[in-house]
């Protein structure tokens, strides 16, 4: 009887014993599961109106601005004040409506200037426009000074759609979102335009005989940017070798 009961436990304690080598398992036996993670990293430029001079983590905006007593304030901003030959200009011109109100402005057309544009199809639905001129120019001097000319004067240039007949601007309230009234049934023509335009520019066409795109050479440029209510913004900037 002794002789069977030992038998049993040497046989429980040698069981116990493969079980636990076999717990233990071997480096090449064991399975691991891995996730990969791909993450990105995305740059989120600033939405809001720049009203005021901005720094960013890449990019200083230089606006100037001018309010009239209209209750409308007309700024123009630069993404610099120095760039190098070739290298692409960023003009944004922005017209807001600074009162707590609704503010609905008549057309006036009663531009600071002539030849003020957004484009080569003129200053299409904006009561605002800009034009750059070379050398430095003040507010009081710029009126009378020739512009470069942007775009191509040979060129055929497929326009949007420009409304005729632009009675009023109703701007929302403290935004530069507006409806466009005018000539059309039913009113108003367009519904929350907004009144802020980027234009990219690098250079100026030469016209006469030969038609040339040139970068803009070394030295000093003004922008000016004026609206159809007499508003004038004036900033400048350096092209360097």
């Amino acid at each position: 009887m002794r002789q069977w009961i030992g038998t049993i436990i040497i046989g429980v304690l040698l069981l116990g014993t493969l079980t636990a080598a076999a717990g233990c398992g071997s480096p090449a036996a064991a399975t691991t599961k891995t996730t990969q993670v791909l993450t990105s990293a995305v740059t989120v430029s600033p939405t809001s109106t720049p009203l005021t001079s901005t720094t960013t983590e890449t990019t200083t905006i230089h606006t100037a601005q001018t309010e009239s007593a209209n209750g409308l304030r007309l700024s123009l901003s630069l993404d610099a004040t120095t760039y190098k030959a070739g290298q692409e200009i960023t003009i944004t011109i922005d017209e807001q409506n600074t009162r707590s109100t609704a503010n609905n402005n008549a057309a006036a057309q009663n531009w600071p200037m002539a030849k003020l544009a957004v484009g080569p199809c003129g200053t299409l639905n904006y009561p605002f426009g800009m034009a750059v001129f070379k050398g430095y120019f003040s507010s009081d001097d710029v009126v009378a000074a020739a512009p470069v000319t942007l775009y191509d004067p040979g060129a055929i240039y497929h326009c949007p759609l420009i409304l005729a007949g632009i009675t009023a601007y109703d701007f929302k309230a403290s935004s530069n979102a507006a409806d466009i009234i005018g000539a059309c049934e039913p009113n108003p023509c367009l519904l929350d335009m907004t009144m802020q335009t980027v234009i990219l520019v690098k250079g100026y066409w030469t016209t006469g005989s030969m038609v040339n795109l040139n970068n803009f050479d070394p030295g000093i440029y003004t922008v000016a940017a004026g609206d159809e209510w007499g508003n004038l913004a004036i900033l400048h900037f350096t092209i360097t070798k």
